[in-house]
Formats: structure tokens, C-alpha cells, sequence
């Protein structure tokens, strides 16, 4: 692989993804902190929200993370990667069609054409 850029797409797209979090959920993080963190997420809705908008940030960018070393050590990243975050981005489109989730179908698409023999 010459130009290892899909993880990195990847990581740039969950940096975004995070950030963007952290700006419209800044008030709930706030009342969380100001809450002590622990077990301050119940059964509130824009709490739930926030936490698992960042933890789908973070874990997208690990995502990231292990396809660049993949690509940059040349080794054959698994095809239920790229079909997988197809199908993700698939369904988060379909429910929520004006979000950013169609920035997924970028690193999607390209991991499974990169499987292909």
C-alpha cells in the first residue's frame, strides 16, 4: 500500500465527529462535571446522547487508528471492516439522513475495494 490514507481519513472524520460533540453538548458535559462524572448518566436522554455521541468518537477513532497501522505495515485488513462500516453508515443514513454519517461511505467504500483481489 504506497499512500496509507484510509485510517487516517477515518481518524479525521471521529476528530470531527468528537469535536462537533463537544461544542453542541458542552452544557451536558458541564452538568455532568459539575455532577461529579460518576454515575451521573441515568435515564435522562440529552445525557445519553452526549456520552455515547463521544464514545462513538473515541472508538471510531481507535477504528482509525488500527487501520493506519494496518496500512502502514502492509497488512490485509479484514474485509467484515470495510463492510461493516458500510452497513453502519448505511442504516445511521437512512434513520438520520442529514447528519454526518455520510462521511463514513468514504473509508467504507474504500476498505472493501481494497479487499478486492
Amino acid at each position: 500500500m504506497k499512500n496509507p490514507w484510509i485510517g487516517k481519513t477515518l481518524i479525521g472524520i471521529a476528530i470531527i465527529h468528537t469535536m462537533f460533540g463537544l461544542v453542541v453538548f458542552r452544557d451536558i458535559l458541564g452538568q455532568l462535571y459539575h455532577d461529579g462524572l460518576l454515575n451521573t448518566i441515568k435515564v435522562e436522554s440529552d445525557r445519553n446522547a452526549a456520552f455515547w455521541f463521544l464514545f462513538t468518537g473515541f472508538v471510531w477513532i481507535l477504528l482509525g487508528i488500527f487501520v493506519n497501522s494496518a496500512e502502514k505495515n502492509q497488512y490485509t485488513i479484514p474485509p467484515v471492516i470495510g463492510w461493516s462500516l458500510l452497513v453502519t453508515a448505511l442504516l445511521a443514513v437512512i434513520i438520520m439522513p442529514a447528519s454526518g454519517f455520510w462521511l463514513l461511505f468514504i473509508p467504507a467504500i474504500a476498505l472493501i475495494k481494497r479487499n478486492k483481489p
